[in-house]
């Protein structure tokens, strides 16, 4: 018996020395030819750096979907997805949280990061700018959201537009001029860069002006001036309280609001009561009954005669319809 090594694969093939045929090593060689074309053109995972998943832990779920759904800007709707279930780890698709614990991740998340964050802009050298812009979300919430960008320095030199969302607030007034540059203010001294701002836009230009001046603003409604009206009168602090409840009325939710002001339930338990003495006046007694008995006896046009002349009618009608064809119908 005599051993070959193999040059490709570096195996031994045996060969009696009685055996003057080379089939076995055209075959081993053939095999190995064929392995080293499909080693050629297939890549292995572990190759690429890819390795198994492992075991998961259920406790990372939550934080996982929560970090995919911002990185990505996905809807919190998208987990629940059959189509995005089938692609999922089973440990996953069994612990997967709710559109509330994701929002709530979410929330832990940026609270987490503010203050490391707030180093890095504290850091930067660089100018910034500020974009806001309010909207109503399908849900009927008036949300602000708030934008940083900051011109950075790369590796290589170049400079690039970073932005970087600071926050979204949940808006209690009407969205105007005033309470915009109010809020952006207030979360502008959180990050501490209310100093480093180079310029600030909005989404339409009566916001723009407010948000630059950052002073007590409103409109002055002109009205038709009477002899004994004053320049004070046109004060617009006057109207501002009015111009708030307008402007809420307009943004804020359908509410079926059943209760009644105090007003509105003094004026109905008024009218309750003046319906009460009216029935109360309305209301006859025995006497006035025999007082009507015996006023105009003589007077009565409404005689028995009548009466039987009446019920005469009646009945002449009452066998006419009853004999008529369509009395059956």
């Amino acid at each position: 018996m005599i051993a070959y090594p193999c040059k490709i694969c570096g195996n031994h093939i045996n060969r009696p020395a009685s055996d003057s045929s080379c089939s076995n090593l055209l075959k081993h060689a053939a095999r190995c030819i064929n392995k080293q074309r499909e080693v050629a053109t297939n890549q292995k995972l572990v190759d690429l750096g890819v390795s198994g998943t492992g075991d998961i832990d259920p406790r990372e779920v939550p934080q996982l979907c929560a970090i995919w759904c911002a990185e990505a800007a996905r809807p919190f709707s998208a987990l629940k997805d059959q189509s995005h279930k089938n692609i999922l780890h089973p440990t996953v698709v069994k612990n997967l949280p709710s559109s509330k614990v994701v929002s709530r991740s979410i929330h832990m998340l940026y609270t987490a990061v503010q203050d490391s964050y707030r180093e890095v802009l504290k850091e930067h050298t660089g100018t910034m700018y500020i974009g806001a812009d309010a909207w109503q979300a399908p849900n009927g919430f008036d949300i602000l959201g708030i934008v940083i960008y900051c011109l950075i320095e790369n590796n290589r030199g170049q400079f690039e537009l970073e932005a970087m969302p600071l926050d979204f607030i949940l808006l209690a007034k009407s969205h105007t001029g005033k309470y915009l540059a109010e809020t952006v203010c207030l979360v502008l001294e959180k990050f501490n860069v209310q100093n480093k701002i180079c310029g600030i836009v909005t989404d339409n230009a009566s916001n723009n002006s407010p948000m630059s001046i950052l002073s007590p603003y409103g409109t002055l409604k002109k009205k038709k001036a009477t002899g004994n009206r004053t320049n004070d009168d046109l004060d617009p602090s006057d109207n501002s309280e009015e111009d708030e409840e307008e402007a809420v009325a307009q943004i804020c939710r359908y509410k079926d609001d059943t209760g009644l002001s105090e007003e509105e339930e003094e004026h109905t338990s008024e009218d309750h009561k003046a319906e009460e003495s009216g029935k109360e006046e309305a209301e006859l007694t025995l006497s006035d009954l025999e007082d009507l008995s015996d006023e105009d006896e003589e007077n009565d046009l409404y005689t028995s005669a009548m009466c039987k002349q009446s019920l005469a009618k009646f009945r002449a009608i009452a066998c006419k319809l009853c004999k008529s064809p369509n009395s059956n119908a």
